[in-house]
């Protein structure tokens, strides 16, 4: 499993793709026959490359996207949203079985108040990442018909 971070147009910080990436693996580790382990960083192709030389492991990659800068607009800070998509290759063939994207939207905090200027891009809410995750890996699950212990949640 592995997270795409080479979006051209992306201002994503770096610890929302840590925080997907660390909260789908733990979520799929919550399936008692699951077994994840991390390649960090991984584009498509190199999902279907890695895809390619497995004999029985799948292949997960994740991708953050700006909703905003996918449908043209500008993206100004604090103002983006973000969800996950995820992929899941299959070993051996390097073909994509299943893709999806979460409907759960990473919205940035909220700062309230008066509003200093940054250099930064704002942080986004961390029970919003990690809702979008939950979700991404629940979904990921479904596609192989795994369900995760009841009652087990964040």
């Amino acid at each position: 499993m592995g997270v795409d971070r080479n979006a051209l147009f992306n201002n994503v910080p770096f610890y929302v793709y840590d925080t997907v990436l660390a909260e789908v693996i733990r979520r799929l580790r919550d399936a008692e026959i699951v077994f994840t382990t991390s390649a960090d960083r991984m584009s498509r192709s190199e999902g279907v490359k890695a895809a390619k030389h497995e004999k029985d492991r799948w292949v997960v990659v994740l991708e953050i996207r700006s909703i905003y800068a996918d449908s043209g607009r500008q993206v100004a800070s604090n103002q983006d949203e973000l969800a996950v998509d995820f992929t899941t290759i299959e070993p051996e063939t390097g073909k994509i079985k299943r893709s999806g994207q979460t409907h759960q939207h990473i919205y940035p905090n909220s700062r309230g108040g008066i509003q200093l200027p940054s250099k930064n891009v704002g942080g986004y809410s961390e029970y919003s990442i990690k809702q979008a995750a939950l979700e991404a890996a629940d979904r990921i699950l479904a596609g192989f018909d795994i369900t995760v212990r009841p009652g087990k949640l964040f």
